[in-house]
């Protein structure tokens, strides 16, 4: 049970910076795509950073359950 904690905490600070990553680092530069290519940088973005948090994500989930 204490390395379930252990797990759900560590997960839970690692998506913590990820989103202040994505927050600070990555958010600002959608105003610097012109509006003919936004969609498409959109939509790489949210494919790509699913890859990133998706398994995460679920560690979180499952180890919260």
């Amino acid at each position: 049970m204490k390395l379930l904690v252990v797990v759900h905490i560590a997960i839970t600070w690692y998506l913590v910076g990820l989103i202040w990553t994505v927050q600070v680092a990555q958010y600002p530069l959608f105003s610097r795509v012109n509006a003919d290519n936004f969609h498409t940088f959109a939509g790489l973005h949210a494919e790509r950073i699913t890859m990133v948090v998706m398994f995460p994500m679920f560690i979180e989930l499952g180890t919260s359950i």
